[in-house]
């Protein structure tokens, strides 16, 4: 009975005025991308761009115009899963990778370097050097009391 309910529910959703069923064509994934992508722009506010204006553009020109961020970069074991995807207008995904990512992934490789050179130099009994070395030698503070 359950099984005969989910059939009539699927049918009817797809019967036309005259109780046939219509033929659809099938929806590109790129065509569902755009429209995807249409959504979450005006959602922001970040396009420029009409639902009217978008229409003389094609599916594919309409996707174009953006790039995918990683949430997570690659540099920092980040994955291509659509989780961590994020769709940005390709001047503010430029922007944002010169100005943000590629000066956090330096710092990232920085840090990884120093911190090798600090666990190794711990591994062979070497102090390992903490901070700045002072190009004058460290000189002894004289006593009130003693003579000079």
């Amino acid at each position: 009975m359950a099984s005969r309910r989910r059939e009539i529910f699927w049918t009817v959703g797809s019967l036309s005025a005259t109780g046939t069923h219509d033929a659809r064509a099938h929806i590109s994934l790129t065509q569902k991308l755009a429209a995807a992508l249409m959504v979450v722009e005006e959602l922001r506010g970040a396009i420029k761009m009409s639902r009217d204006d978008a229409r003389y553009l094609t599916a594919d020109q309409f996707a174009s115009l953006w790039q995918f961020d990683h949430a997570v970069a690659h540099a920092h074991g980040g994955s291509d899963h659509f989780t961590n995807l994020y769709p940005m207008l390709i001047a503010e995904h430029r922007e944002k990778t010169a100005k943000v990512d590629v000066p956090r992934i330096a710092k990232s490789r920085r840090v990884e370097k120093k911190w090798s050179e600090f666990t190794a130099a711990i591994a062979t009994g070497k102090k390992p050097l903490t901070g700045k070395q002072s190009r004058w030698p460290k000189r002894k503070i004289r006593n009130r009391r003693s003579k000079p």
